[in-house]
C-alpha cells in the first residue's frame, strides 16, 4: 500500500516525500507543477535513493472540492486594498 502525496513536487510536499520515503513508506505523488518543479522530485530521489511514482495532473482541474478562491488567484503578495493606496497628507505644527 502506498501513500498519495498531493502537491508532492512543491516545497512542503517534497519535504513530506523525503520524510515518508526515509521512514520506509511507498509514496505516489500527484502534482500539476503549477507552483512547483519536476526537479523537486529528482532531488527527492537523490536524497533518498528511492523513486516516487509520479502522477502529473492537468493544469486546469476538472473539478474542485472548494470554490472559496477564484481560479485566477495566484500565490504571492495580494494587491493592496484601496485603503492602503490612498495618499495621505499631513501638516507639521
Amino acid at each position: 500500500m502506498s501513500i498519495l502525496v498531493s502537491g508532492g513536487a512543491g516545497y512542503i510536499g517534497s519535504h513530506t516525500c523525503v520524510e515518508l520515503l526515509q521512514a520506509g513508506y511507498e509514496i505516489e505523488v500527484a502534482a500539476n507543477f503549477y507552483n512547483s518543479s519536476p526537479l523537486a522530485l529528482e532531488r527527492v530521489k537523490t536524497i533518498t535513493d528511492k523513486d516516487a511514482v509520479e502522477k502529473i495532473l492537468p493544469k486546469t482541474p476538472t473539478s474542485t472540492a472548494s470554490s472559496s478562491s477564484p481560479p485566477t488567484r495566484r500565490w504571492g503578495r495580494a494587491s493592496p486594498s484601496p485603503s492602503n493606496t490612498t495618499p495621505t497628507t499631513s501638516t507639521a505644527r
